[in-house]
């Protein structure tokens, strides 16, 4: 339209999954989901509700499925039949596993060499120092990113015949019969 002086009036002919807002914002009605790849065709029309405007074709492509940073759920330790964040440097490999959406996978640590690109970390904790030590992980997909430390203590041996089955920290020898969670009163965990 070519009278500049008048606002301008916009509408879209697709109600079922677009509205206009603020005057001039295209926005979704309503969570719209079609296949990568695919595209919407659209028609916008502004008006100075004088003249006549002809419909303004669009064409919106669905390029990328990433709309938010993955999620790091939780991670899960293993040294040999032991479970959880306490490791010991005569313990052998640990592995380090996360529950983390899709995307690409960066571990880093000041304390372990690893140059995994899965979900997977694994070391040996043999020539480290002792006390709490932390692995970094960072998963990025697209434009977005989430990062999570894990801490770890480490030892150097576990206390005789100590096993964590379960990695819920306490040794299996300390836990009570009647629950794979209880401590019973007056009782070190360790």
């Amino acid at each position: 339209d070519v009278d500049t002086n008048t606002p301008l009036t916009f509408t879209v002919n697709d109600t079922t999954n677009f509205k206009i807002v603020n005057g001039n914002e295209l926005r979704t009605n309503k969570s719209i989901t079609t296949a990568l790849g695919n595209t919407i065709n659209i028609n916008i029309t502004a008006s100075d509700n004088t003249n006549d405007s002809a419909p303004q074709p669009f064409t919106i492509a669905i390029t990328t499925t990433y709309i938010a940073a993955p999620v790091i759920s939780q991670f899960s330790v293993t040294q040999g039949e032991n479970k959880g964040p306490l490791i010991s440097k005569d313990g052998g490999e640990v592995t380090v596993s996360a529950s983390a959406g899709t995307g690409t996978y960066t571990w880093s640590s000041d304390d372990f060499s690893n140059t995994s690109t899965s979900k997977t970390f694994v070391f040996n904790p043999q020539s480290a120092n002792i006390g709490t030590r932390t692995i970094t992980l960072k998963v990025t997909a697209g434009n977005f990113s989430s990062e999570r430390v894990l801490k770890l203590k480490l030892v150097d041996t576990y206390p005789n015949g100590r096993t964590d089955t379960n990695g819920n920290g306490i040794s299996d020898s300390k836990e009570s019969g009647n629950s794979d969670n209880e401590l019973p009163a007056g009782t070190n965990k360790k």
